[in-house]
């Protein structure tokens, strides 16, 4: 188990001002067996202008930002492993055109994002790699709806003369 509490000055380049920047991060790693481990995540950043009141979010993004994850690697074999990775956060956000009043401001949503990898080191050095992530966010909608999916093939080989 790790605690870590920090509070930092902070320059916002939004807005060309300076203020803090507040949060804690706490993880929990449990290893049940020497081949797999699962680790769980809280952050949480408060963002604060110079009286210590929270940044506006339409100016500097979220304001009072939350991350929950789950990490886990498992494994098979000594050239074989999977990894898995989950995250959930509040402060998923874009710089947008208000078209009402014509200036740029910040949209904020929640967001949730799923990997898994699967890897194969079939030579010191040489990897293939099969991963799946998948997002799903609540920008326009009360649910969460599928915002991006990718299937990825990577081959490494270390080719040495």
């Amino acid at each position: 188990l790790s605690v870590r509490w920090n509070y930092d000055s902070q320059y916002y380049f939004q807005n060309h001002t300076t203020g803090f920047n507040r949060g804690i991060e706490s993880y929990l790693l449990l290893k049940p067996v020497s081949n797999a481990f699962i680790e769980f995540g809280f952050q949480n950043r408060r963002f604060l202008d110079s009286d210590n009141q929270y940044m506006p979010i339409d100016t500097v993004g979220q304001s009072n930002m939350q991350i929950w994850s789950l990490r886990s690697r498992y494994l098979f074999s000594k050239n074989i492993f999977s990894r898995i990775f989950f995250q959930h956060t509040n402060g998923a956000e874009e710089f947008v055109l208000n078209d009402s009043t014509g200036f740029f401001q910040y949209e904020v949503w929640k967001r949730m994002s799923a990997n898994i990898l699967l890897g194969w080191r079939f030579k010191p050095g040489s990897t293939i790699y099969l991963a799946y992530t998948e997002e799903w966010d609540r920008r326009n909608s009360d649910k969460y709806q599928s915002a991006n999916r990718i299937l990825f093939f990577k081959f490494s080989y270390l080719w040495s003369l």
